[in-house]
């Protein structure tokens, strides 16, 4: 990011961020597309997922890449286990690898996100589960590939220049002092949380109230990330992004108890080829993209109420910067940084706590 900014500027960082933002939603449309084979369904699951957590991931931040990485892993396996395409093996494997390298702290989530599937195989193949009213389990194939993919990726998990960090560095975020200030380690609160309440009224009404058979993977997805998403902020956006995938399963598979899916693939086939619906959709859409624009087009790419622009021009045009130590605020030493101003602290909370760095109290002192 910071070759983009030294070669572009923040025009570069801003066309980069839409380039990336646009394959990470046609990678979720396409990945819903593959679970239901539904162009209706996927749409309008996809503009609801970036509508509602698109501020926090189109972002230049590593995150960005992180969850494209994360929406790749979903398909590819889609492809590996469903459609038994055997190549995506390797394609897992360079997502892993891929992953580790932009942003190495939520790396354990790539093997998290195979454990629902190899649950399946486990309840099915040891321990000889039958299913039930409500569980129903999935038909993969390349079984003993995902076995593999998985134990390949705990090892892949180690190499880092400093060994394990991949490891390490999550526990030591979980359990730092940051956890007691940053915002997005904090809890979220469900109470205030419309669309997280919405989720589980869903979740669990579909589950107590209707004949729906959900599929095992799927059920362990929605907890599991109901979980992480409610265990911090920062976790936040895999309940709407990642999640919505196992929900929108969950809702198809509610449809079609109700519907035979050739009544329900003439149901959606019929509003697809309404040109009413197209007319409006369209419409809705310019719409929305008009006023999102008018809003913004007269913003600057940085928030001088947020970050000390003037402060840092005159920094950079009358001071020694690079022999002189300053103060800084959590929330905008990376914006110092980026014009190479040495910082007391930045917004990477891991870096700056004795779990991570032996001695280190930075993040501590500053909060006091």
């Amino acid at each position: 990011m910071f070759l983009i900014f030294d070669q572009f500027g923040f025009t570069g960082i801003y066309v980069f961020t839409v380039i990336i933002s646009t394959i990470i939603t046609l990678v979720l449309f396409n990945t819903l597309l593959k679970e239901n084979n539904n162009l209706i369904i996927s749409f309008f699951a996809t503009i609801l997922a970036v509508y509602v957590c698109g501020d926090y991931i189109f972002c230049s931040r590593n995150q960005m890449f992180s969850f494209l990485f994360f929406l790749l892993e979903f398909y590819c396996l889609h492809e590996l286990l469903k459609n038994g395409k055997k190549r995506y093996f390797i394609y897992l494997i360079l997502i892993a690898f891929g992953l580790l390298c932009v942003h190495d702290t939520v790396y354990p989530i790539f093997f998290v996100i195979l454990l629902p599937y190899l649950a399946e195989i486990v309840l099915r193949l040891f321990l000889k589960l039958k299913e039930t009213s409500k569980l129903e389990y999935s038909e993969l194939l390349n079984q003993k590939y995902l076995v593999l993919l998985f134990i390949l990726s705990i090892f892949i998990g180690f190499c880092t220049p400093l060994f394990g960090t991949a490891y390490s560095n999550l526990v030591s975020a979980l359990g730092g002092v940051g956890v007691q200030f940053v915002a997005e380690m904090q809890p979220v609160n469900i109470l205030n949380d419309f669309p997280i309440q919405i989720m589980v009224i869903l979740f669990f009404s579909i589950m107590c109230f209707t004949k729906t058979k959900l599929k095992i993977r799927d059920f362990l997805f929605i907890i599991g990330f109901l979980i992480m998403g409610i265990m911090n902020y920062r976790s936040y956006p895999f309940i709407y992004l990642i999640g919505i995938i196992p929900v929108i399963n969950m809702l198809y598979s509610f449809l079609e108890t109700y519907m035979t899916k050739e009544k329900l693939d003439k149901f959606f086939e019929k509003i697809s080829s309404s040109k009413i619906f197209v007319i409006v959709l369209s419409l809705m859409l310019l719409i929305v993209s008009l006023r999102n624009y008018s809003e913004r087009i007269n913003e600057l790419y940085i928030d001088d109420l947020a970050y000390p622009v003037e402060e840092t021009n005159y920094i950079l045009n009358n001071l020694d910067y690079k022999n002189i130590r300053i103060w800084t605020h959590y929330n905008f030493g990376s914006y110092l940084e980026m014009y190479e101003i040495p910082v007391f602290v930045d917004s990477r909370a891991e870096m700056f706590i004795e779990q991570m760095n032996p001695g280190c109290t930075v993040l501590e002192d500053w909060n006091n």
